[in-house]
């Protein structure tokens, strides 16, 4: 875990795969780990006090932004912030701010119940300033815009309508492209 935190830039990747989908045991048990492993001094006297965290207070000091969100919540067990932090990266582009990831905010939002989404709202509302569906509305179009919103909104129907309109006339009614069969099907 440590070699992706520290060194020549972090491998966000690498510590959201070690976090992701682990029970309050196991994120305890490999906090423990990393702090007997890497703290020193006094701190490995505190090793996994709330104050004195190692794992967290590397990440604070190595992530930033959504990327930082998203391995606290991670850690932390909160899902809320993590799928907030994964559709902020995935619309504003984390460090680069380069393109939309369509298909990142498609899964981030896909089968989540109502009390989610709206856990995921008050979540992006508070930690990034500004309204989940006001970035979906400046970030997408056409139907790509019209089903992000509907997966935001938890209408399974109107996101599948969607798709299928995007596959068949791309993100515009007068798209001469032609129909992609493999997302029709």
């Amino acid at each position: 875990m440590k070699g992706g935190i520290t060194g020549a830039g972090t491998a966000e990747q690498q510590v959201y795969d070690i976090l992701k989908n682990k029970s309050a045991n196991d994120r305890s048990a490999i906090g423990k780990s990393y702090a007997q492993a890497f703290a020193t001094g006094q701190n490995q006297s505190l090793a996994f006090t709330h104050h004195a965290h190692p794992l967290k207070r590397d990440i604070r000091s190595e992530f930033s932004g959504a990327e930082r969100n998203r391995a606290l919540g991670l850690l932390e067990g909160n899902q809320s912030q993590t799928d907030a932090a994964k559709l902020r990266d995935a619309m504003k582009g984390g460090m680069t701010g380069a393109g939309t990831n369509e298909d990142g905010v498609y899964q981030t939002l896909k089968g989540k119940s109502p009390a989610e989404l709206q856990a995921i709202n008050r979540t992006y509302q508070r930690d990034y300033g500004t309204r989940l569906d006001a970035d979906i509305k400046s970030e997408f179009s056409g139907a790509e815009q019209d089903r992000a919103q509907a997966l935001a909104r938890g209408d399974k129907t109107g996101a599948r309508a969607a798709a299928l309109r995007y596959a068949m006339k791309g993100n515009s009614f007068f798209s001469s492209a032609g129909t992609d069969e493999e997302g029709v099907f």
